[in-house]
Parts: C-alpha cells; sequence; structure tokens
C-alpha cells in the first residue's frame, strides 16, 4: 500500500471516534479525493453527515485493505464508492471490485451501495461500466453514471455535486432547497 495512503489511514481511524453513525460516506480513488465535496456541500442543505474518505491514487486492491477503516467502522446508511480508475491494467480488477461489494454488504447488511461510473470510451471502462450495471439490484445496490465533460472545471464539478446531492437525502427537497442546490 502506498505510504501517503497508510499516513491517511491513520488519520482517518482517530476522525473515525467523532464520525456519526448511519450517515453517508465516500469512498474513491483520484476523481473523488479532488473533489471539493465539502465546499459544494456548505452551500446546500443536506440532511446528512457526509464523510469523504477517497484517495488519490486509490486502487481496488488497496480500498479491499482499507474499507473496514474507512466505510464499516462508520457503519453509515449509504455508501458511494467511485473506484476503478486507477486500476485499468489489473487483470483482476473487476472481480476484486465485486468482492469489495460482497464484503462492505456482509459487514454492514443493511447499507445501500451506491456504484459511480467511470467515465470515458477506453474498452476497459465499458467493460467496469456493465458490470458495474450487473451488481446493481435496485434496492441495496445502485449505479449513478456521472454526466460526461470534456472539461475539469468548477462546472463540472457543481454538474456532478447536483447529481450526487440528491442521493445524500431521505425526503423530498423542499422548493428552497431546489433553488439552494440550483445555486451551487
Amino acid at each position: 500500500m502506498k505510504q501517503n495512503i497508510e499516513k491517511q489511514i491513520e488519520a482517518i481511524k482517530q476522525l473515525n471516534e467523532f464520525s456519526l453513525k448511519k450517515e453517508i460516506v465516500i469512498l474513491g480513488s483520484t476523481y473523488m479525493a479532488n473533489f471539493p465535496l465539502y465546499e459544494l456541500i456548505n452551500k446546500s442543505q443536506i440532511e446528512h453527515a457526509v464523510y469523504n474518505r477517497s484517495f488519490e491514487g486509490l486502487t481496488i486492491q488497496e480500498a479491499m485493505q482499507i474499507y473496514k477503516e474507512c466505510v464499516v467502522d462508520i457503519n453509515p446508511k449509504k455508501v458511494f464508492l467511485s473506484l476503478g480508475e486507477e486500476d485499468q491494467n489489473s487483470p483482476t480488477a473487476i472481480q476484486d471490485y465485486n468482492s469489495l461489494i460482497r464484503n462492505i454488504r456482509r459487514a454492514i447488511p443493511d447499507v445501500q451501495l451506491f456504484l459511480i461510473c467511470l467515465n470515458g470510451e477506453s474498452e476497459y471502462v465499458k467493460e467496469f461500466n456493465q458490470n458495474i450495471i450487473k451488481q446493481c439490484d435496485g434496492k441495496y445496490v445502485n449505479y449513478i453514471k456521472l454526466a460526461q465533460s470534456e472539461t475539469q472545471s468548477v462546472n463540472k464539478y457543481r454538474s456532478h455535486f447536483k447529481q450526487l446531492s440528491c442521493f445524500f437525502r431521505e425526503k423530498a427537497i423542499s422548493m428552497s432547497e431546489a433553488f439552494a442546490i440550483s445555486r451551487v
């Protein structure tokens, strides 16, 4: 495991003592690690705590080693997985991803999983995304396909946050909340 991830895991173990149970966890690699999640949440009215446990360069193999500290120890109600972008050269990426899903579901049987599809057009991305869709049951395991964008701009993050934030909620949003989200 990469040294930067090992150091961050130690910090996360300490932070978990302050974390609320039955909330939301995002476990991801580079894109989600760089996602300005907390800045966007501060501009919205989200009724749940959201914990971003994403690491730059995180592979699925590494996620398998740290999912207990990043996910299980918080005992979340919802988990968003955004993995696979670092695994294009791994022949076992899909099998490892499926194992990770099974391990999380075994550890937290009532958790709702949201699997975030990869963006891109490569054969790897297509195969990986097809696997994600096969894993979904529409009740406990769902998938999210974020809108593709050519830019790495703030607008891309805003667009993706708007897509994700509707899954952070339990109840229908009010008109004022809808306007708040649209301003993000």
